[in-house]
């Protein structure tokens, strides 16, 4: 997850520099997490990953 989140802007902390990153790799970091907790019961990370969507 922590190398996952690297690469999805809305996991980042607010006071982290904004590095340019191509739209296919944060698509399959976000598809990703989603297999990651796929079946899970963690609220949190389901709505970051639908308001990405």
């Amino acid at each position: 997850m922590r190398i996952l989140s690297v690469h999805i802007s809305a996991l980042l902390p607010p006071t982290s520099t904004q590095l340019p990153i191509p739209c296919r790799v944060q698509a399959a970091a976000v598809t990703a997490v989603g297999f990651l907790y796929l079946s899970s019961t963690q609220r949190l990370v389901a709505e970051v990953m639908l308001r990405e969507i």
